[in-house]
């Protein structure tokens, strides 16, 4: 395969930003930790799965995608500090970033609620872990105070 030099050039002349994230939807936990504020989000978008409606007769609802949004120092990129209480709905746009940590097998199963599936020597079988934060830089909240 040869790529000429015309194809380099202009795919060196753009401009984008492949790490860069919009979301929006309605946050469902709120907490801080290490100085930080972090918010789970609820995104909800036509191509989800539709749930069957409740007992309480209500319209049927489609299934959330879940999001956790990190505020550096509890702060927006321009200094704000973020003040957030579940069921706010809002805009945020930011970066991903992750966070490799490890925990132990026991702890794996008893976050997963498999109790039962716990055996001696699990504590020293490490489980390699990943977390994807959305590192907010703006916000936008929908939600009147």
């Amino acid at each position: 395969m040869t790529v000429s030099s015309q194809a380099v050039l202009s795919a060196a002349r753009e401009k984008f930003h492949v790490n860069a994230v919009e979301v929006e939807g309605i946050l469902t936990r709120v907490w801080d930790r290490k100085g930080d504020v972090f918010a789970r989000l609820a995104v909800y978008d036509e191509r989800a799965e539709i749930l069957e409606p409740g007992r309480d007769g209500g319209l049927p609802r489609r299934q959330a995608h879940y999001v956790t949004l990190q505020f550096e120092g509890g702060k927006t990129a321009d200094g704000v500090p973020v003040s957030l209480t579940d069921k706010d709905r809002v805009r945020v746009s930011g970066y991903l970033r992750d966070s490799a940590y490890s925990e132990s097998l026991r702890e794996f199963l008893r976050k997963a609620q498999k109790i039962d599936r716990i055996a001696d020597g699990d504590d020293d079988v490490r489980v390699g872990r990943v977390a994807t934060y959305v590192v907010v830089r703006s916000l936008v909240r929908f939600t009147p105070r």
